[in-house]
């Protein structure tokens, strides 16, 4: 019987786990949104590797470099504690974020909590003061 209650614990906590991760739809290229709602100049590209997700970034050449680190603070899956650190409560009112995050940044999917069809993105840079968040807008998917 406890085999069977800790089977279902660690199958909950999985799918519960799931839930709060980007997926391959995910895969594409994105540039921040400035305050005013113009698209700026800074791009990047999220990427599936083989193991994990990174983040490309695009060079004045055109070229991309990978800005993910390693060891420690690859991209991992963002549970329902990092998300609450990540977004401020009266934010978590209004959206449903899906992150993968390191020690510097977050990368999320979001929905609204009034229209849950709808996805956007946001750049979640986590400083030692307070997360400060970019809107993203997605301008190609995965090529």
């Amino acid at each position: 019987m406890r085999s069977l209650c800790l089977s279902a614990f660690i199958l909950s906590w999985l799918v519960g786990a799931s839930a709060y991760a980007i997926d391959d739809s995910d895969v594409g290229i994105y540039v921040v949104v400035h305050r005013d709602g113009t698209l700026t100049t800074k791009s990047f590209r999220l990427v599936k590797g083989d193991k994990n997700w990174k983040v490309e970034d695009r060079r004045p050449d055109g070229s991309w470099v990978d800005v993910t680190c390693t060891g420690n603070c690859v991209l991992g899956v963002s549970g329902p504690d990092d998300i609450k650190r990540f977004f401020l409560s009266t934010a978590l009112a209004e959206i449903v974020p899906t992150c993968v995050h390191n020690t510097a940044f977050a990368f999320c999917r979001y929905s609204l909590v009034k229209d849950p069809k709808f996805r956007g993105y946001i750049f979640v840079a986590l400083t030692e003061q307070k997360p400060i968040s970019l809107r993203l807008a997605r301008v190609a998917p995965k090529k």
